[in-house]
């Protein structure tokens, strides 16, 4: 009997992933569709969290709620965020065949009164 197993590549991750602040509270995503996938892009998923430094260490706090962005966008803003804060993004996009590689980036947003 001949048996046939199909094993699923996942997705590479987005690519050219750039990441800038925009102003005190607000941060910018843009990325490219990944070159590498098993299938076509259904949609991208991004999460973020603040960084807080305190005297002797540093304390992540809780990812936000994913948000599902659409596989035509390649940009997103993320806005009401606290000025002068470190911030984790994760980008990844999603096929037919499940979630694909993540890409995980940081950046500070600017201080207040700018």
């Amino acid at each position: 009997m001949y048996m046939m197993t199909c094993f699923c590549v996942e997705s590479g991750p987005v690519e050219h992933f750039q990441l800038t602040a925009r102003s005190s509270s607000v941060l910018f995503l843009q990325w490219d569709p990944p070159l590498n996938s098993n299938s076509q892009v259904q949609y991208y998923v991004v999460t973020y969290r603040g960084i807080r430094s305190g005297s002797c260490s540093v304390q992540p706090e809780p990812w936000s709620p994913l948000m599902d962005v659409e596989s035509d966008k390649t940009e997103l803003e993320l806005p009401d965020l606290t000025s002068y804060t470190k911030y984790q993004v994760r980008i990844w996009p999603h096929t037919e065949a499940g979630k694909g590689q993540e890409l995980v980036m940081s950046a500070t947003t600017e201080p207040a009164g700018n």
